[in-house]
């Protein structure tokens, strides 16, 4: 990046940790008189504390705060953690995916006809008992009676979060309604059997956005749009070969949306596993699997939208890959951020921290969103987060003196991105990403 780059991301940094959080601070009612813990002091010592050490104690962050030239002490600072910091915490959240949004893109060539690539998953957080009428988990046995689920939705063409939201945990995806809230004109939604819904496929498609799903076994398919019975796709199945390939479908009693079935068959010892998997989620839930049910585990089923010309049927199926994506920034959250880390606190104190931690999530995948791909290296989230932690201290030095060294900071932690982040290469077993730049996706 350039030097005007790097000038750029410093100024928008320091209005997000400063003019921003002093506006959501005043608008919330954290802050509604001149106080020695303005807004801004508040969010930088909270979110750079817990970047730093996602597990740190109050000292820790008093000690945070005094660096940043403001002296609290731990009872003053527990007595601010209250539910005007968590709305004010909330709102900076939004503001944070709303401002730190970088205008990148992949390699050019690379999802050429689409103007997002948005994914979408969740994650759970248990949580002490005591907060299950906040944030209810599913019970029952092995479930937590309190959880807190996460959905996001990622826009890898970009690298930017779109959206994090909180909701209980015995929330199921299927009610989730993140793919509309993007759905735009050439926009493409990949996300699992959890959030299969017909209506929602049928919006997607009337604003004109596209969509990878796996196939929901018990929906009804037609052959023609005005067929009155669904066609045998198991018969069907039984007369195709083991090569990857398509057949157009109609989804849908109701709905009779035109897609595109894509279908493989999978080796032996894939079936075995995902029956094995179908035979306990079905005894769990006291019902037995049907003989068809277990016949089409044979097969990986894929339905999409996509027009053939724009992406085949084996680019589809890795497409449908990247959905991974979003478990590595989970996997990156819960055992490097902490997110999943939860004391035996009251729900203001659960509930800043969580917060804080997002923001500061926020602003890592902004602060690698650039660089995250080159023509020939790709960064690893793992060692990126190191370093950005790292980094954290840094910056509260920097705040401390005024912002001057700002630029040069950011310079310097991009550069140790690029030298010692990179992920290491893999001939016999290239990234998704490689395998996209080599499909021409």
């Amino acid at each position: 990046m350039s030097k005007q780059e790097f000038s750029r991301k410093s100024k928008l940094l320091q209005e997000f940790l400063g003019e921003i959080a002093d506006e959501e601070a005043k608008a919330s009612g954290f802050v509604e008189r001149e106080s020695k813990m303005s807004g801004q002091s508040f969010a930088q010592t909270v979110i750079l504390g817990w970047m730093e050490n996602p597990e740190g104690s109050l000292n820790d962050l008093v000690r945070c705060s005094a660096e940043l030239g403001v002296d609290i002490s731990e009872s003053g600072l527990h007595q601010r953690i209250d539910g005007r910091a968590v709305e004010f915490l909330k709102r900076l959240l939004v503001r944070g995916m709303q401002t730190l949004r970088e205008d990148t893109r992949l390699p050019e060539g690379v999802f050429k006809h689409f103007c997002s690539v948005n994914l979408l998953d969740s994650s759970q957080i248990v949580l002490p008992d005591t907060l299950q009428s906040r944030f209810a988990g599913k019970g029952g046995r092995g479930g937590a009676v309190a959880a807190l689920k996460l959905q996001l939705s990622f826009d890898y063409l970009s690298g930017s979060l779109n959206t994090i939201q909180l909701e209980a945990g015995r929330e199921p995806d299927q009610n989730c309604r993140l793919q509309l809230v993007y759905a735009k004109p050439n926009s493409l939604h990949v996300f699992d059997l959890g959030y299969f819904k017909q209506e929602v496929f049928e919006q997607l498609a009337e604003a004109q956005a596209y969509f990878v799903s796996r196939l929901q076994l018990q929906t009804a398919l037609y052959r023609a749009s005005n067929d009155e019975q669904p066609f045998d796709l198991l018969a069907f199945l039984n007369t195709q070969s083991g090569e990857i390939n398509e057949t157009q479908v109609y989804l849908g009693r109701k709905t009779r949306l035109a897609v595109r079935l894509i279908f493989q068959k999978l080796p032996a010892a894939v079936v075995e596993e995902r029956r094995r998997k179908a035979r306990l989620r079905a005894h769990q839930q006291g019902k037995a699997c049907s003989q068809r049910h277990l016949a089409l585990l044979e097969w990986a089923l894929f339905i999409t939208n996509v027009l053939a010309d724009w992406l085949t049927a084996e680019q589809v199926l890795l497409v449908y890959r990247i959905r991974w994506q979003v478990e590595l920034i989970f996997k990156v959250w819960k055992s490097q951020a902490k997110i999943e880390h939860v004391g035996a606190y009251r729900l203001e104190r659960v509930l800043c921290q969580l917060y804080a931690r997002l923001i500061a999530l926020v602003l890592f995948h902004w602060a690698v969103a650039s660089c995250r791909v080159g023509h020939n290296s790709e960064l690893s989230l793992t060692k990126s987060f190191r370093i950005m932690q790292r980094y954290a201290f840094r910056l509260v030095e920097t705040i401390a003196t005024g912002w001057y060294e700002l630029t040069l900071l950011l310079r310097k932690m991009t550069e140790d991105f690029l030298r010692f982040a990179l992920k290491n290469s893999r001939r016999k077993s290239p990234s998704t990403y490689n395998l996209l730049l080599l499909s021409g996706a």
